[in-house]
C-alpha cells in the first residue's frame, strides 16, 4: 500500500521493498493473478490495546492518502473481510501464512480470527487448507480450531521455502544417501525470487511501454 503512495501513518513498513512490491504487483496482473489488498482497515494511535482506535476505507485513502501521521493499521475491517469470503468460499484448496492484523493484541485480533472461522468452515467442508507459521497457529488455538485444519506447520520461513520448491537440508539428510541429490531447476522462477525477475520485467515494460505499473 505505501508502494502505491498510501501514506500509511506509523505503520510498519520497509522503504526500500517498494520497488520489490511494484515489480511483484506487475508480475501479478500480467499472469492474471488479483492481488488482494485491504478494503478497509482499523487504525490506532498505539502499538497497544488501551489506546484510541479509529476506522477508514481504502478508498477514501489512495491516492492521497489520509490516515493520520500519528496513527498505524492494525486490522483489517468489515469490507475487507467481505472480499476475502467472496473469493475464496469455493476454493478446494487454501494456503495461509500471517495473521491479517496484530492478533497478538486482542483488539486487533479481530480480522485474523474470522480468516481462521473461514478455513475450518472449508475443512469441515472436506476441503484442504494449509496454514504455516507460528503465529498464524496462535490464532487458530485462540479460537479453538487448530483441529479443524488439515495441515498446520509452525514453520514460518521453512514454510513458504517448501512452496517455492526450495530443498531443506533437515529434511534432504533423511534421505537414503542414494536419494541424496539436488533436483533440477523448476521452468519457472519461483513468485518470491524477486531478483531474477528483475531485468526480464524491467525488458517487458520497455517493450510494452509500460512505465507506469498503475495505469
Amino acid at each position: 500500500m505505501k508502494a502505491r503512495g498510501l501514506k500509511v501513518g506509523q505503520s510498519l513498513h520497509e522503504p526500500d521493498m517498494a520497488k520489490v512490491c511494484k515489480r511483484l504487483e506487475m508480475k501479478a496482473r500480467n499472469k492474471g493473478v488479483r492481488l488482494l489488498l485491504p478494503d478497509d482497515f482499523v487504525y490506532s494511535e498505539g502499538y497497544d490495546n488501551n489506546v484510541l482506535t479509529g476506522y477508514v476505507k481504502y478508498a477514501d485513502c489512495y491516492p492521497s492518502g489520509m490516515l493520520p501521521v500519528s496513527m498505524m493499521g492494525l486490522d483489517i475491517a468489515d469490507q475487507s473481510l467481505e472480499t476475502i469470503v467472496s473469493c475464496y468460499k469455493s476454493a478446494r484448496t487454501l494456503f495461509w501464512n500471517g495473521p491479517v492484523g496484530a492478533a497478538e493484541l486482542d483488539k486487533f485480533a479481530w480480522g485474523s480470527k474470522c480468516v481462521a472461522t473461514l478455513l475450518a468452515s472449508m475443512g469441515k467442508l472436506n476441503r484442504t487448507t494449509i496454514v504455516g507459521g507460528k503465529d498464524t497457529l496462535d490464532v487458530l488455538e485462540k479460537v479453538g480450531m487448530r483441529d479443524q485444519i488439515s495441515h498446520c506447520s509452525s514453520g514460518g520461513a521453512s514454510f513458504m521455502d517448501i512452496m517455492e520448491r526450495k530443498i531443506l537440508p533437515g529434511l534432504t539428510c533423511l534421505l537414503p544417501a542414494a536419494d541424496m541429490r539436488v533436483p533440477p531447476p523448476a521452468d519457472d522462477v519461483p513468485l518470491f525470487d524477486v531478483d531474477a525477475e528483475l531485468e526480464p520485467l524491467d525488458a517487458m515494460a520497455r517493450e510494452t511501454g509500460t512505465t507506469d505499473m498503475y495505469e
